[in-house]
């Protein structure tokens, strides 16, 4: 729940939570190195070098047209051959290079351009310390400029160290492989080189000074917390186990929500919704602010206190997804940064203000609509729509409304069959979670009482709201005071007290990391 997040009113444990909750990230360790540009780093990598040089070469294009795209009259450009970031690209006809051969000057000198390609296996430890479960990154100082493909991917983030971001001359290029590594994971690299400065070239040629595996000195991403599971049910620990820990990984904001993570970088975005941004949090990384504003584009202030995005999702392709609270929408952006209008209406009427959405498997959008983001809430004389609803949109465009009797929708979650859509319900005098019960076409057929969250609130602050399921349809739901986790026939397993208003979470690159946005910090649950 976005703009009713209350305030603390458990005293003692609750501010003492509070004040460690809000405490500064920890640097990182030093990480452990593996050579990849000697003998024995190689080969305790099985690593394969490869080079090929690339040309540009001439081919026909089109001007920019009146849309700014090329549509315009046809021309002549230039481009790059061959194009050999794919993961599947075929380099056997390259010449295999020896890993202590990389300081060889390569290319024609000047402007020039080349490609490296690298396969290697993640080894069993890596200067005396286990990969297994910890972060592992590929460095790569290549003389002048580089881009670094992983896996067939140009990695496209602000804040990152290189990648599709050249990171200077001769500067090192820094990339995220895997959060948890493990004996024998296999990755290809490719790097695609120039020589430079291109504006003034010189008399030299391409080679790389350095290339390196570096492996988290340990395995902890940031403050460990001692905070309390609750374990009410056994069967908690097949789900949670019980050497679960706790870490504090991003702090010092102003009111986070809508954590999401994104599997193609490697990074958890979470909205900061009075600060209208999108940060972007990775191992190893600092917080950085990923897209702002993110909820409220006008001219003027805003006259409500809340006008940043609230819930995101990122879907296969990539984009990111955002309830914006301010513009009363739901938005994607595009892979070229641009905001698109998905949903703003409801037979005509604006949105209240979009508080979550889930992406369905079949490309279904699913989200909430309560007024929490609106200055006035309940009483805004802007509200256009008398009630809150629970929405979904197919992906020709038709909106559906499946719930208007919850007076605070907030989170939403669905069960891997698709039957069950599960709503929290914010209503400050009857916070309840709900589940909707949905036919074979997806319409609702009935609703049902999950829990009672008066009983369980007290003085704990906050209300029912975000919620994830994971693959064996467990409930992940943040709620008053803590991360409520159910089993699919609802029995509430067990609770982890945060002691602060709990607002959402996310699972990470597995099922065995959570990520929780909890009052001013992002929290890690690792298990």
């Amino acid at each position: 729940m976005a703009a009713m997040a209350p305030e603390i009113r458990c005293a003692a444990f609750a501010a003492a939570m509070l004040a460690s909750l809000l405490g500064a990230q920890v640097p990182t360790t030093t990480p452990r190195e593996l050579d990849l540009g000697s003998l024995l780093g190689a080969e305790r990598a099985h690593a394969e070098w490869r080079y090929h040089d690339a040309e540009l070469h001439t081919v026909a294009f089109r001007a920019p047209g009146a849309d700014r795209k090329p549509s315009g009259a046809p021309n002549q450009t230039y481009d790059v051959s061959p194009h050999a970031g794919a993961a599947d690209f075929d380099d056997t006809g390259w010449d295999v290079i020896a890993a202590d051969s990389l300081e060889q000057r390569r290319g024609s000198g000047r402007i020039c351009f080349g490609w490296y390609r690298l396969r290697f296996e993640v080894p069993e430890q890596i200067d005396g310390m286990p990969v297994a479960g910890r972060t592992l990154e590929f460095e790569v100082v290549l003389d002048d400029y580089a881009e670094v493909w992983v896996d067939g991917r140009l990695p496209r983030q602000l804040g990152q160290t290189g990648g599709s971001l050249v990171a200077g001359w001769n500067a090192p290029n820094r990339l995220l492989l895997t959060h948890r590594a493990f004996a024998g994971q296999r990755f290809t690299i490719a790097i695609f080189g120039a020589n430079g400065p291109l504006s003034d070239p010189p008399a030299n040629y391409l080679w790389i000074r350095s290339a390196k595996l570096l492996l988290a000195a340990t395995a902890t991403w940031g403050e460990p917390l001692d905070l309390a599971w609750e374990r009410l049910d056994p069967r908690l620990d097949a789900v949670v186990s019980t050497q679960a820990t706790v870490e504090r990984v991003s702090a010092g904001h102003t009111w986070l929500e809508g954590p999401a993570w994104d599997r193609r970088q490697g990074c958890l975005y979470v909205s900061d919704i009075p600060q209208n941004a999108v940060l972007r949090w990775a191992p190893g990384e600092p917080t950085t602010t990923y897209l702002a504003p993110s909820g409220y584009s006008g001219t003027t202030p805003f006259p409500g206190r809340e006008p940043g995005s609230n819930g995101l999702a990122v879907d296969a392709g990539g984009r990111l997804w955002l309830c914006q609270h301010g513009d009363r929408r739901i938005a994607r952006r595009e892979a070229d940064g641009t905001l698109v209008a998905i949903v703003d209406r409801f037979e005509g009427k604006r949105l209240n203000s979009p508080n979550d959405l889930l992406l369905a498997p079949n490309g279904d959008l699913y989200f909430t609509d309560p007024p929490f983001g609106l200055p006035g809430q309940f009483d805004d004389p802007g509200r256009e729509l008398p009630f809150a609803g629970v929405y979904r949109r197919t992906p020709d465009g038709q909106v559906t409304l499946l719930e208007r009797e919850l007076r605070g929708p907030n989170g939403l979650a669905l069960s891997p069959d698709g039957r069950t859509l599960y709503v929290s319900d914010a209503d400050p005098e009857a916070p309840k979670w709900v589940r909707v019960l949905l036919d074979a076409r997806g319409q609702p057929s009935g609703r049902e009482l999950l829990l009672d969250a008066a009983r369980w609130r007290g003085d704990r602050p906050g209300f029912p709201d975000g919620m994830k399921v994971d693959a064996a349809g467990n409930l992940f739901a943040c709620g008053p005071g803590g991360l409520y986790v159910f089993d699919p026939d609802g029995t509430l397993l067990g609770v982890l007290h945060t002691g602060v208003a709990t607002s959402n979470c996310a699972f990470g690159a597995d099922q065995r990391t959570v990520f929780v946005t909890a009052a001013q910090a992002v929290l890690a649950v690792r298990w």
